[in-house]
């Protein structure tokens, strides 16, 4: 039977099995076994991204801030990052991609995270994988959320941001 967690129109923020959270051990820890996963949402009003707009990047954006639309009808309030949790025996076999910023549409190390069957913890990658041809990293989960809304900009032709007291595209 499937469940709903925590609940319907209710968010779990991340933990950790220790005393402290650290980029090791992010986890999403739930009341039941993990068979297999539906759907993971996370509230875009409670996520930073950096985005691309008409060329410019622009750091530290609440993803709530993106649209669909040119207006506020439009703007983005979960954002599906389903895809891009895995079962850790997939998640093992990834590979790293050269760039982070190459890893939108496809699976690397750099934008997933990761579940073991029949256990209730999701864990959150959050530490910094650097590619092949980058000389820092940049965190997991940052990627995944760009990865994420990447590809509800893909899906939608395009995103609008409101910024600075205007949407631009």
């Amino acid at each position: 039977m499937a469940s709903i967690f925590p609940a319907n129109n209710a968010w779990i923020t991340p933990r950790s099995s220790s005393s402290k959270i650290t980029t090791n051990n992010c986890q999403i820890i739930t009341n039941q076994k993990i068979d297999h996963i539906n759907k993971i949402l996370i509230n875009a009003s409670t996520i930073l991204a950096s985005g691309s707009v008409s060329g410019t990047i622009r750091y530290g954006l609440n993803v709530g801030l993106f649209s669909i639309t040119n207006n506020e009808s439009g703007f983005i309030k979960e954002l599906d990052i389903t895809k891009y949790v895995v079962e850790k025996a997939l998640y093992d076999t990834l590979t790293i991609a050269p760039r982070a910023t190459e890893t939108y549409g496809e699976l690397f190390i750099q934008n997933t995270s990761y579940y073991t069957l029949r256990t209730n913890i999701i864990n959150i990658v959050a530490e910094n994988i650097k590619g092949a041809w980058e000389t820092w990293g940049i965190s997991a989960f940052s990627t995944m959320i760009q990865s994420a809304l990447n590809d509800v900009e893909v899906k939608n032709n395009g995103l609008w941001v409101y910024y600075g007291g205007v949407f631009t595209t």
